[in-house]
């Protein structure tokens, strides 16, 4: 059985080394004719990321007619797997999970013993304490940093809610974003910004794909989005997202004891794409147990396989993720997601398994003139 990885033609890493050939910077991997026709002569470019917006989210809860969706220039995939950390960092970089090192929300710390949270140093189970770790090692260029270094001429920024970056490069909430985005743009003939907004990927995680609380979001987005494209008019506008949503229900490892006998520690990288440290003694039993409780719901791989179908990306740069990988990984090719115990609320939608519901980004393109097409 296969599941939907990655198109290496149209991803999130293509999108991303379209905008470094743009501004002549290094490129790390292909990027998209499409996308390099349309930016080649646009002096301010604006990007939006709402995370967890992706096609099957995004055409879900938007009409036809929708302004966003009449905006619909093409859909993408991806990374694997799809899932915040792995997917923003792609696009931030232009290089693939494997060689970026985010392989995802979580890393085994082997000083603490336990899976640590990489955005926020604290461990994924209970009691969620922050973790001593060092992954300085995971620093990587932004594009950010390359078109700003090779483009003195260009002004760039980017803008991230307060709550998870302490820097002057943030904003208070939804309306102070684009109106930052929106001072920012008037300001400079040549520029390039990067917005990115947390949602609507906590409301999915808690309320499901089918909410109204996401419909309001989704429509909410669009509306401001018309009204920013109206306002600046000299600016080509991206949206886009990191990946999609599907609905799932937990699995709670913690029933089955037999099976948490057989590896170390907890799991690590995603619930729907976990990585398990195995003891050489335990392999045959860990084998046969995921077969009688998991083999329904995920497809399981020994690390070598893995790394060599490339589904964490094709390694040309560098392969720093290689050591941050367990001896076996669990992929979902279903709507089940692992969970280490319930004292942690179990999420409603998720990400970063095997379908491509999850997986595949629409990108729309605001105020593109059709001599670009």
């Amino acid at each position: 059985m296969k599941f939907y990885s990655y198109d290496k033609n149209y991803s999130l890493v293509n999108f991303s080394n379209s905008f470094l050939k743009k501004y002549k910077c290094k490129t790390y991997h292909k990027s998209i004719k499409k996308i390099n026709d349309i930016i080649k002569n646009h002096d301010k470019i604006a990007l939006f990321l709402f995370d967890g917006f992706g096609k099957s989210i995004s055409e879900k809860h938007l009409a036809e007619k929708n302004f966003l969706r009449k905006n619909y220039l093409m859909t993408i995939s991806s990374t694997f797997p799809p899932t915040t950390s792995a997917a923003t960092n792609a696009f931030l970089t232009g290089l693939y999970p494997i060689e970026s090192g985010w392989l995802g929300w979580t890393f085994y710390d082997k000083k603490s013993d336990l899976p640590v949270v990489g955005f926020r140093h604290t461990s994924y189970i209970y009691p969620y304490n922050e973790v001593d770790t060092d992954y300085s090692f995971l620093k990587n260029e932004t594009i950010l940093d390359s078109i700003s270094k090779n483009n003195p001429d260009v002004k760039v920024t980017s803008l991230f809610p307060s709550d998870i970056r302490d820097s002057q490069n943030t904003y208070k909430d939804f309306d102070d974003m684009f109106d930052k985005a929106d001072k920012f743009l008037k300001n400079n003939k040549k520029c390039f910004i990067y917005c990115y907004d947390e949602n609507p990927d906590h409301i999915l995680h808690e309320k499901g794909t089918n909410d109204i609380d996401v419909s309001f979001y989704a429509n909410k987005i669009s509306r401001k989005l018309e009204e920013f494209a109206n306002n600046n008019k000299d600016t080509i506008i991206f949206v886009f997202a990191d990946h999609s949503h599907t609905d799932v229900s937990p699995i709670y490892l913690e029933d089955y004891k037999d099976f948490l006998e057989t590896v170390e520690g907890c799991f690590f990288i995603e619930p729907r794409c976990a990585s398990f440290n195995v003891l050489d003694e335990n392999k045959e039993e860990f084998i046969k147990l995921f077969n009688k409780y998991f083999s329904k719901y995920y497809i399981l791989y020994a690390k070598d396989e893995f790394l060599k179908r490339k589904y964490f990306g094709i390694a040309k740069n560098s392969n720093k993720g290689e050591k941050l990988l367990g001896d076996y990984i669990l992929v979902a090719t279903g709507h089940k997601n692992f969970q280490w115990d319930k004292k942690l609320w179990p999420f409603k939608a998720n990400h970063a398994g095997g379908l491509k519901e999850e997986n595949l980004i629409n990108i729309y393109c605001l105020n593109k003139k059709e001599e670009s097409d």
